[in-house]
């Protein structure tokens, strides 16, 4: 399984937004657990180190180890914690897309493997 899932499944489920306005707060809740699930059973290949490169000498490199692999799954719960707390509550639909934007951020940090990557998920 592919490091790239935890960046696209929320970057791909925020295009979702104005076909699913009324779903939102379910769908939110539905992608994290998937991601805690996907967390869970990816754990177990540790480290994991992951080369995405394309025709130019760049490439993006993803690396999992203990540490990454603790503070993803902690960013992914109390990403899960907020989203089981916005169903109880009336908020906009634009918390959906920012909280996606900063789980992407956050997990992107935790995964880059060089400082070149880093600057992209930390802008």
């Amino acid at each position: 399984m592919s490091l790239l899932y935890f960046i696209a499944i929320p970057l791909l489920a925020s295009f979702l937004t104005p076909f699913l306005k009324n779903y939102l707060r379910y769908i939110s809740v539905a992608i994290n657990a998937l991601l805690l699930v996907l967390a869970y059973f990816i754990i177990e290949n540790l480290p994991i180190t992951e080369n995405l490169s394309f025709d130019s000498p760049l490439a993006i490199s993803f690396v999992l180890t203990k540490g990454s692999a603790f503070f993803m799954t902690l960013f992914i719960g109390i990403s899960f914690l907020f989203s089981l707390y916005n169903i109880t509550q009336n908020s906009r639909r634009d918390i959906f897309i920012l909280t996606n934007m900063l789980l992407i951020g956050v997990i992107g940090l935790v995964l880059s493997g060089d400082i070149f990557n880093i600057y992209i998920f930390f802008e």
